[in-house]
Parts: structure tokens; sequence; C-alpha cells
């Protein structure tokens, strides 16, 4: 048992409700885990930390827990007539976006299994493109940063964004493509980058072979979008 720090806000579109969950943060510790319908419609976050799946029942990566903290967002239609009597349907009724969920984790909050949020990423493509140094961008972005709150930049964040922006097509280019398309090569470039990571850790000598073994079962049964990569702090992994 634990109390619950509840969340409930509405927003007029999916849009909307993905900026200001990105805009808070909560990135850092939830990862979206389903989208079934329409995904323009309804999302589920889930603990970035937690892993359901029977491939991971054995593992022993201090990342994976059993946690329970979700956030659901879902389309909603609110009634906005005036009418003071029953009716079966509204005919004014608007459609709206319902966040809620639990925030609260039931395992301990560790900065070196956080994940990167939007606004940090973001934040370092700017100081990329502002032409600062590597090093200086790992200095700027950890000294704005509580340790207890927010995952420590290493030069191995900025090096993978940095070459995700030099993969992608320029303003120029990419102002030609509709939005839908330009959200499909971003996906394109985050599996890029996972399988980077994922071949990062199959190489490493430094990481147990158990988990190798878990990482190998959990590709060949789950989408490579779900397959949680084991962390290991001498790792720099995001």
């Amino acid at each position: 048992m634990h109390d619950h720090k509840l969340l409930r806000e509405a927003f007029d579109t999916m849009a909307e409700a993905i900026q200001w969950y990105q805009a808070q943060e909560l990135d850092r510790h939830f990862r979206v885990r389903d989208s079934r319908h329409d995904a323009y419609q309804y999302k589920v976050f889930r603990c970035s930390q937690r892993v359901a799946s029977k491939a991971y029942k054995h593992a022993k990566t201090r990342k994976i827990y059993p946690c329970r903290a979700k956030i659901t967002v879902r389309q909603i239609e609110m009634c906005h007539c005036e009418a003071t009597e029953p009716r079966e349907r509204c005919f004014q009724a608007r459609h709206r976006f319902i966040m809620e969920g639990c925030l609260t984790h039931s395992h301990p909050m560790d900065p070196d299994n956080f994940r990167l949020s939007q606004v940090t990423q973001e934040r370092i493509l700017g100081l990329i493109q502002s032409g600062h140094e590597v090093n200086e961008i790992v200095d700027l972005c950890n000294a704005d940063q509580s340790q207890s709150q927010s995952k420590r930049v290493t030069l191995a964040h900025v090096y993978r964004l940095k070459r995700a922006m030099d993969r992608a097509p320029s303003k120029a280019s990419t102002s030609k493509i509709p939005l839908e398309e330009s959200k499909f090569i971003q996906d394109i470039t985050r599996l890029e980058d996972k399988l980077a990571t994922i071949k990062e850790v199959m190489t490493s000598q430094r990481v147990k072979m158990e988990d190798k073994r878990i990482l190998m079962q959990s590709l060949k049964i789950m989408p490579l979008k779900d397959v949680v990569i084991p962390q290991y702090p001498d790792l720099s992994l995001p």
C-alpha cells in the first residue's frame, strides 16, 4: 500500500495532453505502453521501470519493478448543453481528452534509472545548434538539475542526440513533410538509436550473460519499442 498522488487533467486535443505531459517532465519516469484503438484517441503510460513480461520474470537488474504507477489519456464526450432533463444524447457535446492516473511509484527513485526527458533532450539539441562544445553541454545541463530529480546528462547522451540530429532532414525539407510522416521519421530515428544501444549492451563485457539472454529472448517475442534494455550504472546508456 502507498499514498496515491492522483492526476486528472483535461485537454482539447491529444497533442495538448502530450505537450503538458512532456512539459511536466513525466517522461523521466513513464513511457508509452499501450495505444490500442486509435493512437490519437487513447494512450497508456506506465512506469518505465515496470516490466510485466514473463521474459523478465527472473531478471535481476535493479531497473525492474512490478510498479503500478500509470497514466491514461482517453477521449470522451462532455455535455455542454443547458438542458435540465435527462437526454439520451447531448447535441452540444464536445470531445475532450482526459489524462488521469497515479504518479506514486512503488520502488526507490534512483536517478541512474531515470530517462532523459523531452525537455532536456530539446535543450541539448538547442545547445548543439548554438555551437556549444559537448563537454560544455554536459556541464550546463547537469548544473541546472537536482541529482534527486533528473538523470545526469552524459557525453554518450549528447553524442547520440547529435548523431540523430545530423541524420535528420534539414528544416527546409521537413517543412514540406506532412506532420504524420515527420512523426514517423522521428519514430524510426528513435528505433535506430535503441538498436544501437542494444548493440552496445550485447557487445559489452560488463553486462551479465544472463541479462543478454533475457534481452535476446525479449527481442524474439516483443516489439522493439517495448523491449526494456538492462541498465548498468557503469555504462553510459539512455
